[in-house]
């Protein structure tokens, strides 16, 4: 996903960064590798693109790296989520002299870009009144930004400004670990309390979301076939499931951005006060991080099924004669239940060290155990009535 997507549309504005296996540094003089970091070949990239250099991307298989086992693989992803961490410590408060890239990147990209949006969002959510005022405050909002956008962009990529896109992708390098943490309220909060509670926590429209979400679906559609045109190699598009790969991966890994970011943090405040080396690493043997995203996955698949039990349950229990009770329980066991199938291949791999592949029989023999549950909450429920009658 990263070198044939993701690569493809850096190397539009030549800021595309080293990940250390099969880069070349074209520099003939001056040239130091950045070695403060965890990760030396994204920070002196950062360091070089800065300088005026671009980093472009090669369509071509020169060489071959080891392969890492699946522990030593998650052991390299809290690395690399480490050493962002310091990347992005350094850029705040560093300066150039550190090797962090420079403040003057991300404190651009941030005023230019996050902020506003920021400001737009929190703006149409915090709008007060009736449906009317409120809708024309966030259509007023919303066209404010996105004429100073609209104008920023303008210069943006005329040829004089175009490098200011490169330190879009610093800063994305700089804070990517920052998108980890909804993961836990899209996998753990969201299913867990439509599951038990029976009610979904925000009001919409039917209409608005389904018409955004397939808006939304469309045109991440057109930009993935956009994408796929640029980076043919040997004849061959890239795959979609690289990018259900990314997305797998961005549940299961949560947990080690989280631990990364509070050891990350750490050891930049010693970088930046006491100039500390922290650029030691080992490429295996090294199963720590792996181990902790087994007992993650052991837990998230096995709330996602206690959430899934428990508002079959209650839907046994209550009935199906309050609608909007029973819709927001079959949204909440559909929610679980795409994020049990996300993570399903990770867990096998992990636990059983192969995948395992679902088939009918599969669905059968669950579809038979729901259909179990239901009778033992009907026979139980009545058998306690009964009871209750003799009582009485």
């Amino acid at each position: 996903y990263l070198f044939r997507y993701v690569n493809c549309q850096r190397d539009g504005v030549g800021a595309v960064t080293s990940c250390g296996t099969n880069c070349v540094w074209a520099i003939e003089r001056g040239f130091e590798y950045e070695e403060k970091t965890m990760i030396e070949d994204t920070a002196t990239s950062h360091k070089v693109i800065l300088q005026g250099y671009e980093g472009t991307y090669h369509y071509e298989k020169l060489i071959f790296g080891t392969p890492k086992d699946n522990k030593d693989f998650l052991a390299a992803v809290f690395r690399w989520s480490r050493g962002a961490v310091q990347l992005f410590w350094l850029a705040v408060f560093g300066g150039r002299s550190e090797g962090s890239a420079g403040v003057p990147f991300f404190w651009l990209v941030l005023c230019l870009m996050i902020l506003p949006m920021a400001i737009t969002v929190f703006g149409m959510l915090s709008a007060e009144g009736d449906g009317v005022e409120s809708f024309y405050f966030s259509m007023g909002l919303y066209g404010c930004f996105l004429t100073i956008t609209s104008i920023i962009w303008f210069f943006v990529m005329n040829r004089k400004f175009g490098y200011i896109l490169r330190y879009v992708v610093l800063f994305d390098n700089s804070t990517y670990f920052f998108n980890t943490f909804p993961a836990y309220f899209w996998c753990l909060v969201l299913p867990g309390y439509m599951c038990n509670a029976g009610e979904i926590p925000f009001e919409y429209s039917l209409i608005v979301v389904a018409s955004g979400g397939l808006l939304w679906e469309i045109l991440g559609w057109i930009l993935i076939l956009e994408v796929k045109g640029w980076s043919i190699v040997e004849g061959k598009r890239p795959r979609e499931i690289s990018i259900l790969r990314s997305q797998q991966m961005y549940f299961v890994n949560c947990p080690l951005h989280g631990v990364a970011f509070y050891s990350g943090s750490k050891s930049a405040y010693r970088i930046i006060t006491g100039h500390h080396d922290a650029s030691s690493w080992s490429s295996f043997g090294h199963g720590g991080p792996g181990d902790w995203i087994v007992k993650w996955l052991i837990f998230l698949v096995s709330f996602e099924i206690v959430c899934i039990s428990s508002a079959i349950i209650q839907l046994g229990i209550g009935g199906i004669d309050d609608s909007a009770r029973v819709t927001s329980f079959g949204v909440g066991i559909v929610t679980a239940m795409i994020f049990l199938a996300l993570v399903f291949d990770p867990f096998c791999i992990l636990i059983s060290g192969k995948a395992r592949t679902v088939t009918l029989k599969h669905a059968y023999f669950v579809f038979w155990t729901v259909m179990l549950v239901l009778g033992i909450i009907v026979f139980g429920s009545g058998f306690m009535i009964i009871m209750q009658g003799f009582k009485s």
